[in-house]
């Protein structure tokens, strides 16, 4: 056929092994981050995982509010509804006998609830007790938790850089670098070690936040002002460079049943702590695709996502400043 027919169209637009390879584990690597997934690609799960599991579904950012905030300068407040709602959170948690929970987790959970009070109060009282249960607040102290994580760096190919110009951590990871056979044994062996370095990470990545705006309340008071600072979660940036077509996730059953427990946390135990993903150095035709895949892994709240072909980091640099960037 000539090159004006549909079939010689088709071949010459067909998706390589490799931009495949590339759909799916930025999906998975972004599924992780934002939400508790279930995915039904054949082989992932098995049908009983799937047992009393509602489906998952697109939901417009309409559908359910992001917290409002009023900007002042280079902060962003709550508004008045919104503050109103994190003290009875706080005041119903104080009655269950959680006395200092995170400013940034009340808010984080109202914003992931709609500004649903009783749900917010729900999640946040289900985070306090599993915090109580695993030991959570006392990670950062831990030269246990601290030996892990370096382990889980070189295992994930990750860096923790910041804070950015926003005041927020950034996590650079090498997905492009994984090996996935090492991980998938690692998986098997040492799942519990990942899930609790996760945990460990998670907490480290939230903390410049916390800091900061504990520092900006404490800031206000001495001014005489009531208002509340908008809490910061922290940005993530996927790297597929070095990506081939046999790092297909869906050959690893293990590394796949691992990070999906991993976004289970992530949506129950640190919910809306991220706030903008890149995924860099990703095929073109990527970009097609992700309009499907990103209705199975991003939340409802409106996560921003870019997609940045290799050497096209402009929009990175404007979001974090490049002092914090490799």
């Amino acid at each position: 056929p000539t090159p004006a027919t549909p079939v010689a169209m088709h071949a010459r637009h067909r998706l390589r092994p490799t931009t495949a390879v590339v759909a799916v584990l930025s999906a998975v690597a972004v599924g992780v981050f934002c939400r508790d997934w279930v995915l039904t690609w054949p082989g992932m799960l098995s049908p009983g995982n799937l047992k009393n599991r509602e489906p998952l579904r697109a939901v417009s950012v309409a559908e359910r509010p992001s917290v409002s905030t009023v900007q002042a300068g280079d902060t962003e407040f709550l508004g008045l509804a919104e503050a109103s709602a994190v003290l009875e959170i706080k005041k119903r948690l104080a009655e269950d006998g959680f006395r200092k929970p995170s400013e940034g987790m009340l808010q984080r959970c109202l914003q992931a609830s709609g500004n649903n009070v009783d749900a917010a109060y729900q999640q946040a009282s289900e985070i306090m007790r599993w915090r109580r249960r695993e030991d959570v607040d006392n990670l950062l102290e831990s030269l246990a938790a601290a030996t892990d994580e370096r382990w889980y760096r070189q295992l994930l190919q990750y860096d923790l850089r910041g804070p950015d110009r926003k005041g927020r951590a950034v996590m650079i990871e090498a997905v492009g670098q994984w090996d996935m056979a090492a991980v998938d044994v690692v998986a098997r062996k040492q799942k519990e070690r990942m899930l609790r370095t996760h945990a460990m990470v998670c907490e480290l990545l939230l903390q410049p936040s916390e800091e900061a705006m504990k520092t900006r309340v404490q800031e206000l008071k001495l001014e005489g002002r009531e208002s509340v600072p908008r809490a910061r979660g922290f940005v993530a940036v996927l790297d597929m460079a070095g990506i081939s077509a046999k790092m297909n996730p869906l050959q690893y059953p293990q590394l796949l049943s691992a990070l999906q427990e991993i976004s289970q946390i992530n949506a129950r135990y640190y919910p809306e702590a991220v706030e903008h993903i890149f995924i860099v150095n990703s095929p073109t035709l990527l970009k097609v695709f992700w309009k499907i895949l990103s209705k199975l892994v991003l939340p409802s709240s409106g996560i921003q996502v870019h997609m940045l072909p290799k050497g096209q980091y402009d929009a990175l640099v404007e979001e974090c400043g490049r002092d914090c960037l490799p």
